[in-house]
């Protein structure tokens, strides 16, 4: 609305042409003046653009990122069974925190800014422009014109809108904003490069016979009385600014300073701090390998969280995180060939369930696929995990049933005998047929003694039973054994994922080599994820 009242300003003036004194100061806008406006006008569509790429660029990333994370995630799924290393765990929250940073960029005040940019470069871009195409279009057919002619002198400029065609920066277009990277061009740390032969002051062309009474100035203006002329008390400013009607002359702006401090026109700092808030780098996704994540700083943050539970920072001294993490993910070319190159070679199910076929994970490229695939595999790998966990569950019983019969006293080997002649047949056991309540099958003399050793062998060793570590040899080994009863050590190599797996030594029996494989069992379930 500002650049309309101001253009509508600017026709009255011209208007009032006619009714000008012919000694007054009256010619038209040079040609470095108005092609240098024009040439700003340019720049100020590059911001729009580069805003817009900003915006764009970041969100790109932010998506880039996230499907990084699940490519890595479906990966651990489809080719280690869902066991994830620290490293890999590292990987997929160290994408997740970079998305994270990209959609940041993208919120609040940070996607106020880049609109506001937009904005801004739009509004005086369209200033600009408005103002020159109708001074363009100011002229009669063979003597007056309001525009120097673009080759300079003092040629005739017939009417035309060819200001915009002349100036591309002049142009008006409804075209869909480019979102590539575009890179304004002039611009200092304080405002723009002044065009060359438009100094600060007058900027109306020197001699020639074309004429326009608007560079006259405020003073005896004839658009406030056609007849006899007034004074404009006010300070009209055109094109954004760039140009001021002062007292008897049309002058160009000091543009070398268009900071909040400066009297520049609101338009003109509106569009610096546009290019002030889109001159940074775009955002862009980037794949880094090995030897680039482990001089990440945000990357080695994760990698000590998932390797050492600690952050960073707390690290224990003198450990080489540099080191650590090219070591876990390996080398550079290998780690980066595995996420990205190869993975035409991870086989993976179909995002859609009606597929029976496979496809693989460089052919699925959207995050709602690769989400579902993930799912799926998930679901895969915790089924199996399931299966393992019943099937160790089992064998654990089977281990505790086996441990309860081969630790029975020999108290309880003889109350089990029902009958006299099995009763009779162990040495350790007697027959009373008197016995009216209970086991008639009792400790004999013998077995009484063998009772008392069992207990004396079950108090020593470090768990209760015997150490059968501490025999050197064979004999002394052996010699701890109970005649009739499982064999407490015996002179053999491992078994049961026993320590020296080769050596044949004094080990433990079967009881103790049971209770082991029960408490691994009970570990190892412990530890399976569902």
């Amino acid at each position: 609305m500002q650049a309309v009242q101001k253009a509508l300003i600017f026709t009255l003036l011209l208007a009032a042409a006619a009714g000008q004194s012919d000694a007054a100061k009256d010619n038209p806008i040079k040609q470095e003046g108005w092609t240098g406006a024009c040439q700003l006008g340019a720049q100020l569509k590059a911001i729009a653009q580069r805003a817009a790429a900003h915006i764009a660029s970041r969100s790109e990333a932010a998506e880039q990122y996230l499907k990084q994370q699940l490519i890595t995630q479906i990966y651990v799924e489809a080719k280690q069974n869902g066991e994830a290393t620290p490293a890999q765990t590292a990987l997929t929250r160290y994408y997740a925190a970079k998305a994270e940073q990209a959609l940041q960029k993208l919120r609040g005040a940070e996607a106020a800014k880049l609109a506001t940019a937009i904005k801004n470069a739009a509004q005086a871009q369209g200033a600009i422009a408005e103002f020159l195409i109708n001074a363009g279009e100011i002229a009669d057919s063979g003597t007056h014109h309001c525009l120097a002619a673009k080759a300079g002198g003092t040629a005739h400029r017939p009417a035309s809108a060819n200001v915009a065609k002349e100036e591309p920066g002049c142009a008006v277009t409804i075209d869909t904003l480019p979102t590539t990277e575009a890179k304004p061009t002039g611009f200092t740390g304080t405002g723009y490069t002044q065009p060359t032969g438009a100094a600060v002051g007058s900027i109306t062309a020197n001699g020639g016979s074309g004429k326009c009474s608007f560079s006259t100035g405020k003073n005896t203006n004839h658009i406030l009385n056609p007849g006899t002329g007034g004074n404009i008390a006010g300070t009209p400013q055109f094109a954004a600014g760039i140009f001021t009607l002062e007292s008897a002359d049309l002058n160009i702006a000091n543009l070398a300073d268009l900071q909040t401090s400066s009297s520049a026109n609101e338009f003109l700092k509106g569009a610096f701090a546009a290019h002030q808030n889109t001159k940074d780098d775009l955002l862009a996704y980037a794949f880094k390998d090995t030897n680039e994540l482990a001089t990440d700083t945000l990357y080695q943050e994760e990698f000590a969280r998932s390797e050492y539970k600690v952050n960073l920072n707390k690290l224990p001294q003198g450990t080489d995180i540099v080191a650590k993490i090219k070591a876990a993910l390996g080398p550079a070319e290998e780690m980066k060939a595995k996420y990205t190159e190869k993975l035409s070679e991870v086989k993976i199910p179909s995002p859609n369930p009606e597929i029976k076929e496979q496809t693989n994970l460089a052919a699925t490229t959207n995050i709602a696929d690769l989400t579902a695939v993930l799912e799926m595999l998930k679901s895969s790998n915790n089924a199996a995990k399931a299966t393992k966990i019943k099937k160790r569950e089992e064998e654990l019983k089977k281990a505790q049933g086996a441990t309860k019969v081969t630790t029975k006293t020999v108290q309880e080997i003889c109350n089990e005998k029902a009958d006299a002649d099995t009763c009779r047949q162990d040495k350790n056991c007697k027959y009373n047929d008197d016995k009216k309540e209970g086991p008639k099958c009792e400790l004999s003399e013998e077995g009484k003694q063998a009772a008392e050793k069992e207990a004396k062998q079950e108090a020593g060793g470090n768990d209760g039973k015997t150490d059968c570590s501490t025999h050197q040899d064979q004999k002394s080994c052996e010699a701890v054994n109970t005649a009739g009863k499982p064999a407490t050590c015996g002179w053999r190599t491992e078994k049961d994922n026993e320590d020296e797996k080769d050596k044949v030594k004094c080990r433990n029996g079967s009881f103790l080599a049971i209770k082991k494989f029960a408490l691994r069992m009970a570990t190892l379930i412990g530890s399976l994820e569902y």
